[in-house]
């Protein structure tokens, strides 16, 4: 069955961020892009280019009263890849090494946009833990 929605949550450097739920998230795992080119006899030739990663239009919500905003731009600062987790709204789990790339903050919407960019292609986590499969766990053993 497929199953559309936002984001569940990502994790940046170990850190759990829930993401906005009417956000439209725009997920590319990362893979070979090929371009046809046509030759002068008529006949194709294809060039292959190998993409990154992406996690765009993200809207992440934030405590500003803790250290979650600080904690983004000292990462986004030290210039260094850090491990990545996004976790969509059918519990699939994708994992790759980036770094954020930070958009602005709002003050009325306690979120901050952001994109996730790393290098590589994403990769499937089979039998990941998320809440909801842990409380759905819970709830099978104790009914």
């Amino acid at each position: 069955m497929e199953v559309g929605g936002s984001v569940q949550e990502i994790s940046i450097a170990a850190r759990n961020f829930a993401v906005a739920s009417d956000a439209d998230v725009k997920l590319n795992l990362g893979a070979m892009k090929p371009t046809a080119h046509r030759n002068g006899n008529g006949s194709t030739r294809y060039t292959y280019e190998r993409q990154s990663w992406s996690l765009s239009e993200l809207e992440v919500s934030i405590d500003a009263s803790g250290d979650q905003l600080q904690f983004l731009q000292d990462i986004a600062n030290s210039l260094e890849p850090v491990d990545c987790t996004i976790t969509l709204a059918d519990d699939t789990i994708y994992q790759g090494v980036g770094r954020p790339d930070l958009g602005d903050y709002s003050t009325a919407k306690a979120t901050i946009s952001l994109a996730l960019v790393g290098s590589g292609q994403l990769t499937r986590q089979v039998g990941g833990i998320t809440p909801r499969r842990a409380l759905s766990s819970v709830e099978e053993v104790f009914g």
